[in-house]
């Protein structure tokens, strides 16, 4: 398993995977969306500092 950084986590897991995951259990993908919404502003914070 590979290491990630902030950048490629966010590409390939919350655009690529949630991509399927909304369109197979789509109510499912909102409490999982919700969580990366925490996390890009995460992201964005730590970046502003």
């Amino acid at each position: 398993m590979a290491i990630l950084n902030a950048k490629e986590f966010i590409r390939t897991v919350y655009i690529d995977e949630l991509t399927r995951m909304v369109s197979d259990f789509p109510y499912h993908s909102f409490l999982v969306i919700g969580v990366g919404l925490e996390l890009l502003g995460k992201c964005i914070d730590s970046k502003l500092n």
